[in-house]
């Protein structure tokens, strides 16, 4: 009786992932018929020209009559832009990346649209906020390092050793403090404010920007950086044959990269088409490209490597109601800012 049962469940089971499969390959047929209508999909993103190039030509390849148009922005600007283009109703996107600074006021305003991704096969750890976001890529923070001047044995491998009284005045770190915004979301604000207090009496090097930093870094400018982002070590260490080495962190800051649908796009048919290729085929292309981009699981490098590690993912509303408050009191904590 018991084993007839069980086969019943099976049956019941195998006919309804069967039934699912068949509404999310029709509701997919319906979305490429108006896409392809529209003709054109409108993304931008923080990936460098030569990175969005790769994944464009790969869903061409698959959608030839709906064209992926590229313009890379980033920073708080393209925020405040993109912000007061939703509020005025001059959409320049459909496929945008909001930035964990600035998430919560963009979900405030209502400007995402809410669509159900699993119906279209996508990874559920890749939905996130309520189904407005696909988390497409992931960018965490680490210890970087000149390892012409520093062993590898030797070089920081986790957050008290960065306190250390030897390293005075010798790591350099982002004014716009966005891993320690991170790392709030495992920590918590008083933890995090009382550690870069103590960050701050080893005088850190204070600079605005990371790219060109690691590239003096490289040339041998600073020895010792942190929190930077992973993708910086890639593109000067590993791409570039730069002396740079990196240590990951546990808990590690990082965040998934959320991409979504901005209401009142011009071609929101398009957009979700080319979503839901990044979600279900495209994000594995990431790990060819830079693979401190690529997400840690389906097989990827960054699965194997943050075993054993904590994710610190940006605070909640509840941790930090105000998020530009808590950066300026982060700011004043280590030393950047009076």
């Amino acid at each position: 009786m018991k084993r007839h049962f069980f086969i019943l469940l099976l049956a019941l089971a195998f006919m309804c992932s069967g039934a699912t499969y068949a509404a999310q390959k029709e509701q997919l047929a319906d979305v490429i018929k108006a896409a392809e209508k529209e003709g054109e999909a409108l993304w931008t993103c923080t990936l460098t020209e030569e990175e969005a190039a790769g994944f464009v030509k790969a869903f061409q390849k698959e959608y030839p009559k709906v064209k992926v148009t590229f313009n890379r922005q980033h920073g708080g600007e393209a925020m405040e832009l993109l912000k007061r283009e939703y509020q005025t109703g001059r959409i320049m996107y459909d496929v945008v990346q909001i930035h964990p600074d600035a998430m919560y006021e963009f979900l405030e305003l209502d400007a995402i649209e809410k669509v159900s991704w699993a119906d279209f096969g996508i990874v559920p750890g890749l939905i996130r906020y309520e189904n407005r976001f696909v988390g497409v890529f992931e960018d965490p923070f680490c210890i970087l390092y000149n390892t012409n001047l520093i062993k590898p044995e030797a070089a920081p491998k986790n957050w008290e050793d960065l306190l250390d009284p030897k390293w005075k005045g010798k790591i350099v770190t982002d004014t716009r403090p966005s891993g320690f915004l991170r790392l709030t979301g495992a920590w918590g604000p008083a933890k995090v404010l009382d550690y870069l207090r103590k960050l701050g009496e080893n005088k850190p090097i204070f600079v605005r920007g990371q790219t060109q930093t690691i590239s003096l870094m490289a040339s041998g400018e600073y020895m010792l950086a942190a929190p930077f982002y992973l993708h910086s070590f890639v593109e000067v260490g590993e791409q570039k044959g730069g002396p740079i080495g990196y240590n990951l962190t546990n808990p590690l800051p990082t965040e998934f990269a959320s991409y979504g649908i901005i209401k009142g796009a011009k071609h929101p048919n398009a957009g979700k088409l080319f979503l839901s290729w990044l979600g279900t085929k495209g994000y594995k292309l990431m790990d060819g490209i830079n693979w401190a981009y690529s997400v840690p699981f389906g097989g990827t490098k960054k699965e194997k490597l943050y075993k054993g590690i904590t994710l610190a993912l940006p605070p909640t509303k509840q941790q930090v109601p105000d998020t530009d408050k808590y950066i300026l009191e982060m700011t004043k904590a280590m030393g950047a800012r009076k």
